[in-house]
């Protein structure tokens, strides 16, 4: 369903696989991946290039929630696709106009990667699908 990268893939350093348990301060397994734009790895990150780049819809739909995650300005956006699909971002700045209510189409832009380095986030879930009984965090995994 998610038809368009949410940046240039030729910015694109590494991606950071769903499940990882970090960065610091994270105790569980992240449920969504991080892309990053810049060497997340390299040893002096001062020097990177930490500028604003455009981020994308990967998939057409009606944003259902925005929210302020951080007073720096990082912005967390939840786009629905389907009656129970969703996808969203984090660690991004929106345009104006971009608010609750708003339909996006894949590949329209939407905002801007926040300036500081660096990554974004990008998860998807679907409210249809119910784990199996006994599997998760309720059967102590």
């Amino acid at each position: 369903m998610l038809s368009v990268s949410p940046i240039d893939t030729a910015s694109v350093i590494a991606v950071t696989p769903l499940g990882k348990i970090g960065p610091p301060g994270h105790t569980l397994p992240t449920d969504h991946v991080y892309t990053s734009f810049v060497d997340p790895y390299g040893g002096n990150q001062q020097h990177n290039d930490c500028r604003k780049r455009p981020i994308y819809a990967a998939g057409s739909g009606v944003i259902t929630f925005v929210l302020g995650t951080e007073a720096r300005g990082d912005t967390k956006v939840d786009i629905q696709m389907a009656k129970t699909f969703h996808y969203y971002y984090d660690h991004v700045l929106l345009l104006p106009g971009m608010v609750s209510g708003t339909r996006v189409t894949a590949g329209q832009p939407i905002g801007t990667t926040t300036g500081f380095c660096p990554s974004f986030d990008l998860g998807a879930y679907d409210r249809g699908v119910t784990e199996p009984r006994g599997f998760g965090l309720a059967a102590g995994y």
